[in-house]
């Protein structure tokens, strides 16, 4: 069975078209401009099904053609398996054997960076948890996971509430957690407590809407009904933030390489959709200063015709705005404490289910 084609999430173009996507990267080998594509764990997954007498129509098969294209096709192209970071120990040898594999065999001009480094890992590991993680992993990682942790606290804490108040506790919340606003989670929190008792209403939804706000629920905020499967989603959540960021400050780096050219760009390979469509709807583009990123996200006049989107754009921007007259930021420190803050929201998480079940449990 055929299945879908590896797509490509830039923060700098606007078109996964494979054709442009090939112009694009030969006009800056002209520059002297490389480009590194990293690939996450769904692409890695896929090149696990290939072994040493598969043939380019396997890879067609397998929805990597795009990938292989560009990787053949263009000179300088660096690539990077990234998504082997967000496995469990138990599963990263054979997923390193594929990417391998796939380099030697359907890469002709492929050699290893020299200053290449593997990943330590623990083969009887069988899934991650993030307060198990090394407190650096934890601290890198913390200001993405805790965002997500928060609106699942906020799910049962404050059920009650309206969808503005739920979305006022969360920006506060993260305000007060981290010292620091992403605009990025900010965008998936107003679809998060956006609500819509009237079933009716969601018919009325334009197509786009309804799939916007479907596959933000579905991949990034979703309710969760146990506290495994609420630690699980964040983490998983906060990774492919961690992607999207981390693809815009691999750009910002410019990093030079042996051979002279410099990285001007990163991509991230991905096979799932709905990451892709939703980094390009909430899309980091740079600042007109040339100095970090703002968010460019799709806000269409029927949005506005509901009075929570006008209330939480409104709560927000006025909130964002007063922040940048502060002057003493707080973020360095609060990273510091991020372990703490995720384990007190976790501890209150478990203290809930744990008081659902007495309550559950017949007299």
């Amino acid at each position: 069975m055929n299945v879908n084609n590896v797509r490509v999430y830039s923060p700098i173009l606007s078109s996964d078209n494979l054709d442009y996507l090939i112009w694009y990267a030969k006009y800056k080998n002209r520059l002297k401009e490389a480009i590194q594509i990293n690939l996450d764990n769904c692409t890695i997954q896929r090149m696990e099904r290939l072994d040493k007498n598969s043939t380019v129509e396997d890879i067609k098969k397998l929805g990597l053609y795009p990938l292989y294209k560009i990787l053949t096709e263009c000179p300088n192209i660096l690539i990077s398996a990234l998504g082997i970071n967000e496995m469990p120990g138990c599963y990263i040898s054979r997923a390193r054997e594929a990417y391998n594999l796939f380099c030697k065999k359907f890469i002709p001009s492929y050699v290893d960076d020299p200053n290449a480094t593997n990943k330590l890992f623990n083969v009887e590991e069988e899934k991650i948890i993030f307060r198990d993680l090394p407190v650096d992993t934890q601290k890198a990682l913390g200001c993405f996971y805790l965002p997500y942790l928060l609106i699942q606290y906020i799910y049962k804490y404050n059920s009650g509430q309206s969808g503005l108040d739920k979305f006022r506790h969360y920006l506060y919340g993260v305000i007060h957690y981290l010292d620091m606003v992403s605009a990025f989670e900010l965008e998936l929190a107003k679809y998060a407590f956006w609500e819509i008792n009237d079933k009716s209403v969601i018919h009325t939804l334009s197509s786009e809407i309804k799939e916007r706000r479907k596959r933000i629920r579905k991949n990034f905020v979703k309710e969760r009904n146990s506290l495994n499967s609420i630690r699980a989603a964040c983490l998983n959540s906060a990774m492919d933030t961690y992607w999207i960021r981390s693809i815009c400050f691999g750009t910002d780096e410019r990093e030079v390489i042996l051979n002279g050219y410099t990285i001007c760009e990163h991509w991230l390979a991905t096979n799932d959709d709905k990451l892709y469509i939703i980094a390009n709807d909430i899309k980091p583009v740079q600042s007109i200063n040339g100095f970090g990123y703002i968010i460019e996200s799709v806000r269409e006049k029927e949005l506005l015709e509901f009075s929570y989107w006008k209330e939480v754009d409104n709560l927000s921007s006025n909130v964002l705005n007063d922040r940048k007259y502060l002057s003493d930021s707080q973020f360095d420190i609060k990273i510091e404490n991020i372990t703490e803050s995720i384990s007190q929201l976790d501890d209150a998480l478990e203290k809930y289910f744990r008081n659902l079940t007495v309550r559950s449990q017949p007299d």
